[in-house]
């Protein structure tokens, strides 16, 4: 980076490099959900628990979000309202949580549920994480394989096939036409597909065609089945960490 820069300059680079580019590990969200749970159980207020975890979190971007809820709750806002101006750190779920705990009278429960959620979440993520490893290792190789021998192997190939003169078969004949379609016009499907995949995906953000596309995956033949299960078990998991903040003791 330049030095010669001014420092207000680098300054906001930094931040803006601490803001949009850092990453925040989940076992810093479980530290950060743990240890308030346990300053609010040992006596402190909520403000002094952000203000002593601001300095103990050891990522740059957790401590300027701590400081940002610390400063929310200090004019008067509930603490889920303050954790709800983050939702990429706090989704909705667990901000939920949390205001059900305050309403409640049990923040305590509701931060100690929370962190357990989120090691039960990670869990689960990872086991699912887990079981696709293989079969994503065999598509990518799959893939590779197939660009390989379209844009390498085939061309030689199909060389050998125009010294024959002879009347080849429909598939074959497909096959040549597709391999010199990609010699021609490869670069332009690769990026097209690329332009394909971002519309896509900005597209998927939208919660109507979110809904749509949910709605289609609970019908995929196996796939469909494989995201039931883990709908169900993501939906016990929250229903277990959501029952001892809403019921009442006797």
């Amino acid at each position: 980076m330049d030095a010669t820069l001014p420092p207000t300059q680098m300054e906001k680079i930094n931040t803006w490099v601490t803001d949009h580019l850092t990453h925040i590990p989940f076992v810093q969200k479980i530290v950060f959900v743990h240890n308030l749970y346990v300053m609010t159980r040992a006596g402190l207020s909520i403000v002094d628990a952000l203000k002593i975890l601001s300095t103990q979190m050891e990522n740059k971007r957790l401590q300027r979000i701590i400081l940002g809820v610390k400063t929310q709750v200090e004019k008067g806002r509930q603490l889920s309202e303050a954790l709800a101006e983050y939702p990429k750190l706090f989704p909705p779920l667990y901000v939920s949580m949390i205001a059900a705990g305050e309403t409640a009278g049990k923040l305590e429960s509701a931060l100690s549920q929370v962190a357990s959620q989120i090691k039960k979440s990670q869990a689960l993520a990872s086991h699912v994480r887990g079981a696709l490893i293989y079969p994503g290792i065999i598509l990518i190789a799959m893939t590779g394989i197939g660009i390989e021998m379209t844009f390498f192997v085939l061309p030689k190939i199909i060389g050998m096939f125009n010294d024959f003169h002879a009347e080849l078969p429909l598939a074959t004949r497909v096959l040549i036409a597709f391999v010199k379609f990609m010699e021609s016009y490869g670069v332009a499907v690769v990026i097209g597909l690329i332009a394909f995949l971002a519309f896509c995906i900005w597209l998927l953000r939208k919660p109507a065609v979110k809904y749509v596309v949910h709605g289609f995956n609970l019908h995929i033949p196996i796939a469909g089945a494989i995201i039931k299960k883990i709908n169900v078990a993501s939906f016990t998991l929250t229903l277990s960490s959501l029952w001892p903040i809403t019921t009442k003791k006797k």
